[in-house]
């Protein structure tokens, strides 16, 4: 092969690979699956590009500049039996974006491999391909062991076991919070300064959309109070640089992104529950 065909080759290839990175960017699946359709940046630039990706059971923001997601959504709901697949013993690449972190990345670190699709919920919900998907490195960040064994996993109980029963229909949208002093861990693993979550709720008898917001520092201390990370949508997005909900109504989403929980999430009562897990 001549010298020119093979330059034209490797021309011809990047020009594909750039039209399926444009094409993940802009042209997102048809099923935004939540009310109010996928986030937007914005804060316009590079580190707030996204592909969205469309596992089984999950939808994935991922940005390739950070090689992290940064947003997640799925739509939860009560679990009424626990038993499921069997964990999968490894976690995968995943070949659909170009920057890939390795799995073995944080290994050695005080960091461990933090689910935002959770792996217990997708499972139950969406079947073993699903939680197949959620092992995939495009599903992960880099979390705190402490934090991830605990406080994150209490919320993820909570939203099953509590949250979810009698409710119509419980969204999620979950991921991380990056700050301008940008972070390493490990291989090259950009590291977030928090997590957050955001749980959007049809209420009993088409009671209307009700939200609950929290933000969690990586130094949540395991048996913290839930109450004290609970926050409004407009604290997340601006946190993040992502309108979260687009499509709503203007008025609607106004009204939802600026209260305070109300006793739909019983809070009160739930805040300092013990997780499944705990020492």
């Amino acid at each position: 092969m001549s010298t020119g065909r093979r330059r034209l080759g490797l021309v011809a290839t990047g020009v594909i690979c750039l039209l399926g990175l444009i094409a993940g960017t802009l042209l997102p699946p048809s099923d935004p699956a939540i009310p109010g359709g996928l986030p937007e940046a914005t804060q316009p630039g590079w580190l707030s590009w996204v592909r969205v990706l469309d596992p089984p059971g999950f939808l994935v923001g991922y940005s390739e500049l950070r090689a992290a997601p940064l947003w997640v959504i799925y739509r939860s709901g009560a679990i009424a039996d626990p038993a499921g697949p069997p964990r999968p013993d490894r976690f995968t690449r995943d070949w659909r974006v170009f920057h890939q972190v390795d799995p073995d990345a944080l290994r050695g670190t005080d960091y461990g491999r933090g689910h935002l699709a959770p792996n217990y919920v997708i499972s139950r919900l969406y079947g073993r391909d699903a939680q197949l998907a959620t092992f995939r490195m495009s599903n992960i960040v880099a979390q705190r062991h402490a934090m991830n064994r605990g406080v994150w996993q209490r919320i993820e109980e909570l939203e099953t076991d509590v949250w979810a029963a009698g409710l119509d229909a419980l969204w999620v949208v979950t991921g991380p919070v990056f700050d301008e002093d940008r972070a390493w861990v490990g291989r090259g693993v950009e590291v977030p300064d928090a997590l957050y979550r955001v749980l959007l709720a049809e209420g009993p008898d088409g009671s209307g959309l009700r939200a609950l917001a929290m933000l969690v520092p990586q130094s949540a201390a395991p048996n913290a109070d839930l109450r004290d990370f609970v926050t409004t949508v407009d604290a997340v997005e601006q946190a993040t640089g992502f309108d979260l909900f687009p499509g709503l109504p203007d008025t609607e989403e106004a009204e939802l992104e600026r209260a305070t929980p109300d006793a739909l999430w019983r809070l009160d009562e739930v805040s300092t529950r013990r997780g499944r897990y705990a020492d």
